[in-house]
This record gives structure tokens, sequence and C-alpha cells, in this order.
């Protein structure tokens, strides 16, 4: 039997909403990542990680069991939205259930309301920090399970914002437990860390703010949660606001990229492997969007992918998706000698949560299907997605709609499957 200290130690952290093209070790000029910028050199960086998901309810829990959803036909309430990740966790693996059966001792940090007990990503988890305040509960207020006053849902916000709690999460505030975790836990240990601080409304502590002054930063936070946020985009967002919004966009991942530095005092990289990603990325009015909408383009799906230890140093432009993550843990539990390009393919899907949507998106093509239609984008020469393609490239088109079919046909022949393999252990 293989000797537990032989294992490496896992540091996956997870940040929300940051796109790859916004990070300057994939974007010169940028200046927004420069700790992780003194890394790629003894990383793999992945330059085409693709979110399975444009949001944090399509993207973490595939990313976390390594299986895509099954498709719902509608859209649902909170509640359900809830109930149906759970569901999704109760049925897989996860990355923790995975560790914590190799002995690992297991810990987890999360400032996202989509990652709670009540979505089950808590299992397997020896220490769950929720970071944060009755996230389902004013959730499910909020969607009209009943009505609060302005008093509650201001008091509630305030509340938030005093803590450095909920949307407001930043990461100075819980850095004290995580240190704890990392000289306490017994080794092995798989410790996950999901910030907040890259969400809107993009509140950034003093220290990170290059760009925003804290007037600007907290007008543009109340201002676009008035003009964008309640129903994702805005025709003409006045020019000074959206200038605003990325200025502390930027600042908040400088304060991400302040945390992993952090990091560095505390851990032992040697017998440590940092695993860096987003669950999604975030839109700036580019396709009439903001902030993470159910949409497919570049800026929803394209999200920074890093991995320092247990596995070889290198840069991978080859499209890999996140849904591989819990395989590339498992090989560098176990040891494997591997190549990051293990893990790539030629194409890979991103999905909406409801299935509206559908991308197949290779290095320089990409395929959206849509229940009314289809496009086809040619990402070296149009890296903007602003030229449909579909009736002059038929070809292309047709090789990815069918490679988007049989990614449908393995997700169904997948379920049936499972079901029955479920239906057999209840009856043991």
């Amino acid at each position: 039997m293989e000797n537990k200290e032989d294992h490496q130690n896992i540091l996956l952290v997870t940040t929300d909403s940051v796109r790859a093209d916004y990070c300057s070790y994939l974007t010169r000029g940028r200046n927004t990542t420069p700790y992780l910028d003194s890394l790629v050199n003894e990383s793999a960086v992945f330059t085409n990680a693709i979110s399975p998901g444009p949001r944090t309810p399509s993207s973490m829990p595939v990313i976390f069991t390594g299986e895509h959803y099954r498709s719902t036909p509608t859209q649902e309430d909170f509640g359900s939205r809830y109930s149906r990740i759970a569901d999704h966790m109760r049925r897989y693996e996860t990355i923790a259930q995975l560790l914590s059966k190799q002995g690992y001792a297991t810990a987890a940090y999360t400032a996202n309301p989509w990652t709670t007990e009540a979505t089950l990503f808590d299992q397997s988890v020896d220490c769950f920090r929720m970071i944060g305040s009755k996230h389902q509960q004013i959730n499910d207020n909020l969607d009209g399970d009943r009505n609060i006053n302005l008093y509650e849902r201001l008091s509630h916000i305030g509340d938030q914002w005093l803590k450095k709690t909920d949307w407001f999460s930043q990461w100075p505030a819980f850095y004290e437990e995580i240190r704890s975790a990392i000289n306490q836990l017994k080794e092995p240990w798989f410790i996950w860390v999901f910030l907040l601080d890259t969400h809107s409304p993009y509140i950034v502590p003093k220290k990170f703010r290059n760009e925003i002054s804290g007037p600007a930063m907290y007008y543009s936070a109340i201002r676009h949660n008035y003009t964008i946020m309640r129903n994702g985009h805005h025709e003409n967002p006045p020019n000074h606001l959206v200038s605003f919004l990325e200025q502390s966009y930027r600042d908040s991942i400088r304060s991400v990229d302040g945390f992993i530095e952090a990091l560095e005092a505390d851990v032992n990289y040697d017998n440590t492997t940092l695993i860096f990603h987003s669950d999604h990325g975030e839109a700036f009015g580019e396709h009439g969007t903001y902030g993470h909408q159910p949409e497919l383009f570049e800026e929803n799906i394209r999200v920074p992918f890093l991995i320092k230890g247990g596995v070889e140093p290198s840069w991978i432009d080859r499209p890999i998706s996140l849904i591989e993550l819990p395989k590339i843990i498992e090989y560098i539990v176990e040891s494997r000698i591997i190549s990051p390009n293990d893990f790539t393919d030629d194409f890979v899907v991103s999905k909406t949560e409801f299935g509206e949507e559908t991308a197949v998106r290779g290095e320089r093509w990409k395929y959206i299907q849509k229940r009314d239609g289809a496009k086809l984008f040619d990402l070296k020469n149009d890296p903007g997605e602003q030229i449909d393609l579909l009736d002059q490239e038929p070809e292309i088109a047709e090789k990815l709609q069918e490679t988007h079919k049989r990614h449908e046909r393995t997700r169904r022949e997948k379920t049936k499957i499972g079901e029955k393999m479920r239906e057999i252990a209840a009856r043991i």
C-alpha cells in the first residue's frame, strides 16, 4: 500500500468571474497578475482553458464531479436550482470525496452561495467554512418566497459590507483561517478556497486599488447594480461607468493575485500542488451583456487555468475543459508521470445551465448551437466573435455540429448507465 506521506498536498484556488484575457500572464500589458506572472516558467499554463458553463451553477458542479448535467428543459426558481445542483453532486463522486478516500484531510472555504452545504459541496470535507450569512434564505426571499421590506434588505446588505462577506467578500478577512488549516491539517491535505473578490460589485481592499479610487469604486458598484445587474444588459451604459467597472474589476484581479502571493509564506510548495482557475468569465458589453449571463462567447467561458507542481511545466495551447480537473487531480495524487496535453482535446464543450446553448470550442473554430439556430466563428481571424461564418464554411460547421451531437449521445448514454447502476445498488 502506498504511503500517504508520498502524496502531494493539493491547494485548489477557485476565483469567481475571471476571464483569461484580463490576466497579464496571458495578455501582455495588463499588469493584473504580477505574482502569477512569476510562476509561469515552473507551471503548466493552459492558454485555452474553457469552463463547462458561463455561470457558477452551470460550471462548478460539473468541474467538481467531472460530469456534465443532465438536460433540464425549463428554468427553475432558486430553491429548485439548489436541489438540482445537490442531486448532481449526489450522483457523482466529487474531488473532495476522491481525495478523502485516498486518506487526505480536507478543508474548504467558499464565499460563493451556489457552493454550500445546501448544494452538497461539503461532502467528505472535514472542515467546511461558508464565508457568508443566510445565502439560501436571502435568495429564496428575493425570489419571491416571502416579501422583505426595504429596511430588511438594506440591513442584510449592510451586514455583508461590514463583515466583508457574501458579495462584499474580501480574502484578507478570513485569511488567518486558511493559514491555520495549512498549519494544522494532517498531511496530505486538500484545501479548496473559492474567492468571490472578483465577482461584482468588485469591492477591492485599498491595498490593491491601483486604478480605481474608493469613491469611484462605490459609485460604480451602486450604479452598476441599479442600471445593469438587474437584467444583465443595458443598451447604452455611460462610458464612464463602464470604465470605472473595468478598473475595479482589474483591481479585484490584482487582489486575488495578492492572495496567491500571500500563500507563498505559508505553503511548502516542495510537496504541494497549486491549482488556480476561475469558474467562468465576465462580460463588459462585448455582445450586449454585462456580468455573466447564459451566453457562450469567449468573455464568458475562456478562463485562467494554471498548475504549479505535479505536472511538467509548459504552455499548452490546445483546448482543455475544466471538466478534466478531477481526473488531473487523481493523476497527480497517484504520482503518475503526465503531460498536460494528456487532458486536452481538439474540441471541448461548454453548456448553459438549462441547455439553451452548447458551444463546441476548438483552438481556431467555435460552433455555438442554440435552440433557434447556430453560429460559427473563426477565433484566429475574428477573436471578438463578430462574424458568423456558418453559411460560408458549411463543411467545418457540419463537422462541429456532429461533435455536438456525439457529445449529447455520450451524455445520454452515461446518464442511462448511471441510473441503471443506482437501481442495481438500491436492490442490494
